[in-house]
């Protein structure tokens, strides 16, 4: 992917052949539509990283979250699962006892599918916070039934992931005075969130790979992982210590001893 994501780069500055693309994949998703699958994953041209979300103001954003919308967000939050997966959940996928959640479907246009990588099949371990939000949900739910959604509308149907964005998290921005970022003030922001932290916290970026199922971690690299500039201060802090502690004391010595001769 990274090298056909290239070759997209290169050939951006041609208007006919980027035309030519977005009709070809417009007809691919028709086609994919109509038989029944999510659309292909859209194709970014020229790409440049989105101005993410950075902890401070997630941390403020999640203490702004409406109590009702608390489960799914923090959901999100905690293990930095697509939208998709996160609104496919059956109760029979969450074991609040082995405190393990199984990503088995993903949901698009309020119709469920597999996901569309073997590395998006996977399990993942919950954080004692979350088994508590999760058991009070579960307790205050009129569909607790394994085959049930755990987030799920009056009826029962699965929430829809407008709602979510724009009852949850766009009023919980606007509380917590976080402005409003085009492309990373979703539920993305969430997952880019989640993989930095990941990153950030252990040193390494496999674990972020396994957490959010990419299916290689070039992805991981590339697009959800971003470096603070107190972290770009700091590399560079130990680069000096490491090579060089006493290069400068020994430039004094050398102009002092060389002011003596003199």
């Amino acid at each position: 992917w990274p090298r056909l994501q290239s070759l997209f780069n290169r050939i951006n500055k041609d208007p006919k052949l980027e035309e030519l693309l977005e009709r070809n994949k417009k007809a691919l998703d028709k086609k994919r539509q109509e038989a029944g699958y999510p659309p292909t994953g859209h194709i970014r041209l020229g790409r440049t990283p989105p101005n993410r979300v950075n902890d401070d103001e997630a941390k403020a954003i999640i203490g702004a979250i409406a109590s009702e919308w608390i489960p799914p967000i923090l959901t999100l939050a905690l293990t930095g699962l697509r939208a998709g997966e996160l609104l496919a959940l059956r109760w029979k996928d969450v074991d609040l006892l082995s405190k393990r959640i199984s990503i088995r479907h993903s949901l698009w246009r309020r119709q469920i599918f597999e996901p569309k990588t073997e590395e998006s099949i996977r399990d993942l371990m919950m954080p004692d916070v979350l088994v508590q939000i999760l058991m009070k949900h579960h307790s205050g739910s009129q569909f607790t039934a394994p085959d049930d959604f755990v987030f799920c509308q009056a009826d029962g149907r699965p929430t829809d992931p407008d709602s979510l964005r724009r009852l949850g998290i766009y009023p919980a921005l606007e509380r917590a005075g976080v402005t409003f970022k085009k492309r990373a003030s979703g539920c993305h922001a969430f997952r880019h969130l989640a993989a930095s932290i990941i990153h950030k916290e252990t040193g390494s970026l496999k674990l972020a790979q396994t957490q959010l199922g990419h299916s290689t971690i070039s992805t991981t690299s590339d697009i959800y992982t971003h470096v603070e500039e107190e972290e770009l201060e700091r590399t560079a802090s130990v680069l000096g210590q490491a090579l060089a502690p006493n290069v400068v004391e020994m430039l004094y010595e050398t102009e002092n001893s060389t002011e003596t001769i003199q």
